[in-house]
This record gives C-alpha cells, sequence and structure tokens, in this order.
C-alpha cells in the first residue's frame, strides 16, 4: 500500500487522485473496508504504514440531504470525527475535503470568501461539512481541511457530465445564470493536493481553499462546455440562462460562493473545461 490512502474509491475526486501522476495513491471505498469501525480502521492503517489519509468519502446529494439529515451527518461528521482521532493516536496526517456550501453565498458577485471568513451554511449538506470540519479540528487541530468549491470532471456524474451529455441530446436547455462560484476541475485539486499540500502537510494545518480560481455562473460553464463539444458532427443544443427562481430547489443555496483559492492555475478555467470535455467520450 502506498503512503498515502484515499478514503472514498467511486468518486470523482477519488478517481482524479489515482489518475494523477504526482504520487502513488491507494484508494478504499465503503466497499473495501468499513472506516466506521474505529478498531479496523487503527490496524488497518497501523499495518499498512500508511502515512496521510486523504479523506474524499462525503455525503454530497445536496437536496436530499434535507429530508436524510442523519445519513448526511453519519458520512459528513462522524466519519471525519473518526479518523481524526485514529490520525492522532497514529500520529499520521489528515487531509479532509469540504466544501463552500459552509458559506450563505451572500458576497457580491466580484468578490470570494476567505478561509477565515465567517461561516454561515443555508442547507443541512452545508451544516453536516461545517460539522464535520469543526469535529476534524477540535480532535487534530493540525489537520488540513480543504474547502473546494463545484468540484466537476470527466469522471462519474457531475455538472460537466451531465451537461454535456444533455447539450448533445436536447435541442434548447435552460441554465441557471444568476448563481456563481469558482468551478473546480477535480483534476486541479488532485494535483495541489498531492504535489502541494501532502509533501510538506505541516506548512497548511487548519482550513485552506482550493478551487478554480475563475468566478463564474452555472450558465457560462454550460457555455465553456458546449464549446468543447464543437466539431463532433452533431448538433447542440441552445443554451438559455434563467433566473435561479425559475429553477426551484428543496435546499436553500447561496448566489455567490466563490472561494479564495492558496493555488490558482495559470491557465484560464474556461480554456481548462473546454479541454476537458475533448479529452473524453461522452457519447
Amino acid at each position: 500500500m502506498s503512503q498515502i490512502l484515499v478514503v472514498g474509491r467511486s468518486g470523482q475526486l477519488a478517481q482524479a487522485l489515482v489518475a494523477s501522476a504526482a504520487v502513488p495513491v491507494t484508494c478504499l471505498g465503503a466497499q473495501d473496508h468499513d472506516f466506521f469501525d474505529l478498531e479496523a480502521t487503527r490496524a488497518l492503517l497501523a499495518r499498512t504504514g500508511v502515512q496521510t489519509l486523504i479523506n474524499t468519502a462525503a455525503y454530497t446529494a445536496v437536496d436530499q440531504a434535507e429530508t436524510q439529515a442523519e445519513a448526511a451527518y453519519r458520512l459528513n461528521e462522524t466519519l471525519p470525527a473518526g479518523l481524526a482521532k485514529v490520525c492522532k493516536e497514529l500520529s499520521l496526517g489528515l487531509i479532509h475535503i469540504s466544501t463552500d456550501y459552509v458559506f450563505d453565498g451572500t458576497l457580491p458577485r466580484e468578490q470570494s470568501y476567505r478561509p477565515d471568513d465567517p461561516t454561515r451554511p443555508l442547507n443541512t449538506y452545508g451544516r453536516s461539512k461545517l460539522a464535520g470540519e469543526q469535529a476534524v479540528l477540535a480532535t487534530l487541530p493540525e489537520a488540513c481541511i480543504v474547502r473546494t468549491s463545484w468540484l466537476m470532471s470527466r469522471f462519474g456524474k457531475n455538472f460537466l457530465t451531465t451537461m454535456a451529455r444533455l447539450i448533445q441530446e436536447r435541442a434548447e436547455l435552460n441554465v441557471v445564470a444568476d448563481q456563481w462560484g469558482t468551478p473546480t476541475l477535480a483534476g486541479d485539486l488532485a494535483e495541489v493536493l498531492l504535489k502541494t499540500i501532502a509533501p510538506t502537510l505541516g506548512r497548511y494545518p487548519g482550513v485552506q481553499q482550493v478551487s478554480g480560481g475563475e468566478i463564474l455562473s452555472w450558465y457560462q460553464v454550460a457555455l465553456a462546455i458546449r464549446e468543447g463539444l464543437r466539431n463532433r458532427g452533431v448538433a447542440l443544443a441552445k443554451i438559455n440562462a434563467i433566473d435561479s427562481t425559475a429553477y426551484p430547489t428543496t435546499a436553500a443555496r447561496g448566489k455567490n460562493t466563490a472561494l479564495e483559492s492558496l493555488k490558482v492555475p495559470s491557465t484560464s478555467l474556461r480554456s481548462r473545461l473546454i479541454d476537458e470535455v475533448k479529452e473524453f467520450s461522452l457519447l
């Protein structure tokens, strides 16, 4: 087993960490090991010589969390709290992935949240993720909490893969244009975790933030995805900008949850989104 163990295997970040050529990692999901069993987890980590855990496991169904709060808190608070306890006992490093949803999204459009800005989650998902951050740092203050924003990639089901499919299947799409964030490619986040944070973990205690570094709306992201699909020989949907009031959701969402990022890639997010779409087959 490698020195870095990723908790979670099927999520897009876990897959991006494996795909990254930075350093070798081992991913274990719920089907491989019960990380809620702290005694078994302690034995596993002690036996295999792991030095750092990256916890990507989470309950991420934002709307469903409103009616499944117990499940959300179990994965987003109880699990990381237990991992922090085991890491403290074994003197291991811990990187725990969190979210922009810990903020209320009331910043002016051109501004971004800093790691030390006051948190005020609007929904159950955000509250459970904030509880997880607090539980980890209460037990292991030297742990690194990495908040990220609007994670997407060619792996699994997310806004990029869903939108790319719909753009090729439908004649017209409506996409929200009055909610802004800093979309983050999972591959970019994986590179920062493996090349910057994990090798010098002691330099990054507490809350850090890693995002795409460019404030975009969902509508603007959809346009970039459409651009990446050009020249495929298929008809592409017309994309219409709509107000979020026309697309009501169960969980409340803020208008602007953009994050100030620890590192920002040198190329524009739009161009990287286009390249990401070009690199994989969608249909």
